[in-house]
C-alpha cells in the first residue's frame, strides 16, 4: 500500500503545522491471528523492528513461535518509509510515544478518541440514506 499526501495552503497567510499519519500498530510479518489475539504480549518478545535508525523499519518476527525442537528463523518482513523532498523521515515505531498507555480508543475522555466523531461532523448536509 502506498499513500501520497499533499498539503496545499489555499489561504493568504503562511501556515505552520505538524502532521502525524499512520497506523497505531503494525502486526509483524510471521505473526498469525490466533497468536495475536491470545498471546499478543508474549509475542512481543518474538518480534523485532530492525533499521529504525535508518528510517526504514522492518517489522518481523525473529523466529517462528512454535513448540518445535528446531528453530525456524523468519527472514521476511513488512517495511515502511516516509519521504519528503527526496529524504527519508523518522518513523515512530512505539505506539506509546503517540497514544500513551491507552491505545484502545474506548475512553471518551481520551484526547485520541476516534469514536466521538458524529455522522453530522462529516455530512453537514445530512447523513446519506442507505440504499
Amino acid at each position: 500500500m502506498a499513500r501520497i499526501v499533499r498539503f496545499e495552503n489555499l489561504g493568504r497567510s503562511t501556515l505552520s503545522f505538524e502532521c502525524l499519519a499512520g497506523l497505531p500498530q503494525i502486526v509483524p510479518f510471521g505473526l498469525n491471528e490466533w497468536l495475536l489475539k491470545h498471546m499478543s504480549r508474549t509475542m512481543e518478545a518474538f518480534a523485532e523492528i530492525p533499521h529504525v535508525a535508518d528510517h526504514l523499519p522492518f517489522y518481523k518476527m525473529k523466529t517462528e513461535p512454535s513448540d518445535k525442537p528446531e528453530v525456524q528463523w523468519i527472514h521476511g518482513g513488512f517495511f515502511m518509509c516516509a519521504i519528503r523532498r527526496g529524504k527519508t523521515l523518522p518513523i515512530i515505531v512505539e505506539p506509546e510515544r503517540v497514544f500513551g498507555q491507552d491505545t484502545s480508543f474506548r475512553d471518551p475522555e481520551s484526547r485520541h478518541d476516534i469514536h466521538g466523531v458524529a455522522c453530522l461532523d462529516c455530512h453537514r448536509e445530512g447523513v446519506p440514506k442507505k440504499s
